[in-house]
């Protein structure tokens, strides 16, 4: 299963009509919608749109902007001021992202690491996300498969801020968190905190 992530960059003062047309989009477009969110806490006016699609149907997915061409974020694009796209598998043995509501708080965190480090970050994390997720879900564990460096994303569910803080600091104290050997990795990290929006199948 392909995951893709679209980060919008809405031009000024076009948020809410951004959010509405990628609403309109996401819900006629094949692919089937996971979830889609509004940064509350990080790079101002972005949405993200996660997407996922089968092996088989990765040929066929409307990623490419080609010139004369209708694409699927055609009605979108004359809102924004950049559009990234993404594409992750999950980590391995982790259930897919299923709908429903998990939390108010979500937060994603995107890490680069050094290329070439993939097996060795899956084995170092199996056992420490085992704990963790016993303690705060994630539905959402992926690494990137289309760029040059390892992104690798994580999404984190909360019931408050409060509960956020509490967790992180318990889980920190008791030495189980972070999984080890991240910073001789890690190239650079990157933090949000995200709104699910009203059509987000998980929120």
């Amino acid at each position: 299963m392909i995951y893709e992530l679209t980060t919008l960059t809405a031009m000024a003062g076009m948020h809410k009509d951004v959010i509405n047309a990628l609403q309109a989009a996401a819900t006629t477009c094949p692919p089937e919608l996971v979830a889609a969110w509004a940064t509350e806490v990080g790079a101002v006016n972005d949405v993200l749109l996660l997407r996922r699609y089968d092996d088989k149907q990765a040929t066929n997915a409307a990623t490419e902007f080609k010139p004369g061409t209708k694409h699927w974020l055609s009605e979108v694009l004359p809102l924004t001021q950049d559009v990234q796209i993404k594409h992750f598998r999950m980590m391995p043995g982790l259930p897919h992202p299923a709908p429903g509501k998990l939390g108010a708080i979500h937060e994603l965190r995107s890490y680069v690491y050094r290329p070439g480090m993939l097996d060795e970050l899956l084995a170092t994390w199996k056992e420490p996300l085992a704990r963790r997720v016993q303690v705060s879900p994630a539905p959402m564990l992926m690494y990137s498969i289309d760029a040059r460096a390892l992104r690798f994303i994580h999404l984190w569910v909360y019931d408050s801020y409060e509960q956020r803080l509490a967790i992180r600091a318990g889980e920190v104290a008791k030495g189980s968190w972070p999984p080890p050997g991240g910073r001789a990795r890690w190239l650079s990290q990157h933090n949000a905190l995200l709104a699910p929006l009203s059509f987000s199948p998980l929120a």
